[in-house]
């Protein structure tokens, strides 16, 4: 029961983040669905020479883009199955440049909890 009502969740925040919630106009923002995004493609992004368009092309749309002027970075945030039941959260790094400098990997906390 806690998994649907989990599933459930997700699609509502998708829904809400993608500008299709209620009246609001459509930004026609649709990220991968995390079915789509393969492990596999990760071990592609090469630091330091892929850029923003290579983890579109390899990755897709993420679910979550976050600017951090600060640190010159900018972070997109990815759901994907690990294997074929582990659902994993992934972030990937790009510096000011849009080039490519690494990705961390964890399981997702809105499958198994955790803060």
């Amino acid at each position: 029961m806690l998994k649907i009502i989990r599933r459930c969740f997700d699609f509502a925040r998708s829904v809400f983040l993608s500008g299709r919630a209620g009246d609001s106009p459509s930004t026609d923002y649709s990220p991968t669905p995390y079915w789509l995004v393969k492990e596999a493609a990760f071990a592609n992004l090469k630091p330091g020479t892929s850029t923003r368009d290579d983890v579109l092309r390899e990755l897709g749309v993420p679910m979550l883009k976050s600017q951090f002027p600060r640190q010159a970075e900018e972070v997109w945030e990815y759901r994907y199955l690990q294997g074929t039941a582990t659902f994993m959260l992934a972030h990937v790094y790009f510096d000011s440049k849009g080039t490519y400098k690494y990705s961390s990997h964890m399981l997702d906390p809105a499958e198994y909890g955790g803060g």
